[in-house]
């Protein structure tokens, strides 16, 4: 009963995906031999006709959406209820978590988004280059797949390869598919600080005001790094260290994930305690 239920719930994802896409006759024949084999729980022939037709599917957001939509549909309830306890130890325990949507993945064949939360929790527990290499032979079955982009461009730059980073987000700007998700901003200005050429204050602190809403703790995070005064750095060092306490408390099991948000805690902390002691030290004198 329970898998009948979710081979419906396929069909009438399928139904409404090609609904909204008839007018395109040009998308239509690709996307629907998509449903066909999502009916047909058949995973990686959706990865191979997206292979088939690259360019084509490249020319569309909304088939690049629609495919990708498909390669992340449940097949069963197990598989989902798997990746849904995943999520719910994200915060607490990524080793635990990386287990469950391991078995995700294997249960729903080849699950992508099941796939982009073994990703993810490998970041957090900063296995950064197992995370790239899963990635990397992912993006080899599905290349429009801009969420798998976006998480290796992070892993890339937990291992300090600023390059590498910038010319996978770069490959995700000429997909077009996330280009007002706020992370793919978040990760253009990390990679800016890090070669040190962050120097428009201004204008980054406005765009992030702009555009950062999720995350809110990053626009802390700029505004300690470009704060001139000991009390400044103060202020926004504490406003942080709040920000990513409530995050972890209350949404981080939440999409969209973003596993290097708030990474940064640690050396905030331990600079927040040097200037505090640095002030009592001064009053005392």
């Amino acid at each position: 009963m329970k898998r009948t239920k979710y081979i419906v719930f396929s069909i009438l994802l399928g139904l409404s995906i090609f609904c909204s896409t008839l007018f395109l006759w040009a998308q239509s024949s690709i996307v629907k031999s998509a449903q066909d084999l999502a009916l047909d729980q058949n995973r990686e022939g959706i990865y191979n006709l997206i292979n088939k037709h690259e360019d084509q599917i490249k020319a569309s957001i909304s088939e690049m959406t629609q495919l990708n939509r498909l390669a992340e549909v449940f097949f069963t309830e197990l598989g989902q209820n798997r990746y849904s306890s995943g999520l719910s130890v994200l915060g607490s325990d990524p080793k635990l978590a990386y287990s469950r949507f391991a078995e995700a993945y294997e249960m729903e064949k080849n699950h992508q988004k099941s796939l982009h939360g073994m990703a993810v929790a490998e970041i957090q527990q900063l296995q950064c280059s197992q995370a790239k290499t899963l990635l990397v032979k992912h993006l080899l079955s599905n290349p429009v797949d801009g969420e798998a982009h976006l998480l290796l461009a992070m892993a890339y730059l937990c291992m300090n390869q600023w390059a590498e980073a910038d010319k996978v987000l770069s490959q995700l700007e000429q997909l077009g598919t996330h280009s007002s998700d706020e992370r793919l901003f978040i990760l253009r200005i990390r990679i800016a600080e890090k070669r040190e050429i962050l120097d428009e204050k201004n204008k980054v602190l406005e765009k992030a005001n702009q555009k950062i809403q999720i995350f809110s703790a990053e626009k802390s995070w700029y505004r300690w790094l470009l704060a001139e005064t000991a009390e400044d750095r103060i202020t926004y060092a504490e406003e942080y260290i709040l920000r990513c306490k409530k995050f972890l408390q209350q949404t981080y099991r939440k999409e969209p994930l973003f596993p290097l948000y708030c990474s940064e805690t640690s050396l905030v902390e331990k600079e927040l305690a040097v200037l505090k002691r640095e002030i009592q030290q001064e009053d005392v004198q």
